[in-house]
């Protein structure tokens, strides 16, 4: 019968009729993705995916890495108390979802009078699940105060409330 068996691709291709060489020289003349079309889609479909993480889902979605005072709510309320006043917050967690990441739980208050001088200061932690609540109590010298401010900072953020003192 005369089978004939080749060991290497080039000696298949060199023993072989012209037809079957063209057929070789054609298929490998093509681009890669014209040889492997599941490969072009492949590719088509990775593109798409990073236009989507890196080009429209930053412009849509802001992600920041840092507390905002929108994401917990402040209440104050002041009392005298045997000759001094009381100063007390509450900070609470909303209910509402918000889509960014705290790096730091802690949060600096600063109590200052109305010219600037710091009263009282601490640093506390913020109530990490909703509905959750921090009460901070503070106790001044001077009763006499009409009006103060709170400055409250925590990681790059700091927002200043003023506060008016009811008797």
């Amino acid at each position: 019968m005369g089978l004939t068996f080749y060991s290497s691709h080039g000696e298949r291709i060199s023993k072989s009729s012209s037809e079957t060489k063209k057929a070789y020289e054609k298929r490998e003349n093509k681009s890669i993705f014209k040889r492997n079309p599941h490969l072009r889609i492949m590719f088509i479909d990775l593109l798409i995916v990073l236009l989507f993480a890196f080009i429209l889902v930053p412009l849509f979605v802001k992600i920041t890495n840092k507390v905002e005072v929108d994401d917990y709510k402040f209440l104050t309320k002041t009392i005298i108390f045997e000759e001094k006043l009381l100063l007390s917050i509450k900070i609470s967690k909303g209910y509402k979802k918000i889509n960014k990441r705290v790096t730091t739980n802690t949060i600096k208050i600063v109590i200052l009078s109305i010219d600037g001088t710091v009263l009282d200061e601490s640093t506390e932690i913020f109530p990490t699940d909703a509905g959750d609540n921090k009460f901070i109590t503070f106790k001044l010298e001077d009763p006499s105060l009409e009006s103060l401010s709170i400055r409250l900072s925590s990681g790059e953020f700091e927002k200043k409330y003023n506060v008016s003192i009811e008797r």
